[in-house]
């Protein structure tokens, strides 16, 4: 999943208030780079958003495009609009040379061609 940043200039209030008017999300990339406030194209983050199966946003990782470089990240932060749930804020880590823990859902494929469940049992996760 590719996405690309763009670099806030500006870091006063109005300025994110003109960034969300123009239906990008403002966003922070920290972690192997220093901390850096950027923002991406709404329309871009929210196509790649539905790729996503739910409860996997988590361990999905991106590649951003940000200053002329490639980097690989993980989103460790997301805030919506409680009413809307449109989203407001991102965080972008991009890991350094260490393990990172993220949680990983597990999926069951294949339960209805289970005997047990067509014998009336149910599946315990």
């Amino acid at each position: 999943m590719k996405l690309s940043l763009f670099p806030r200039l500006d870091r006063k209030k109005s300025a994110l208030t003109k960034i969300r008017a123009e239906k990008n999300i403002p966003a922070v990339i920290y972690g192997a780079i220093k901390n850096q406030p950027v923002f991406v194209q709404g329309a871009a983050f929210s196509a790649l958003l539905r790729r996503i199966p739910e409860n996997h946003l988590s361990n999905t990782i991106f590649t951003i495009e940000y200053d002329g470089s490639e980097y690989k990240a993980l989103v460790k932060g997301i805030e919506y609009n409680k009413t809307t749930y449109e989203v407001l804020h991102l965080d972008f880590m991009v890991p350094k040379d260490k393990p990172v823990n993220v949680k990983i859902p597990i999926v069951c494929n294949g339960v209805l061609d289970c005997v047990g469940i067509k014998l009336g049992r149910s599946l315990r996760r």
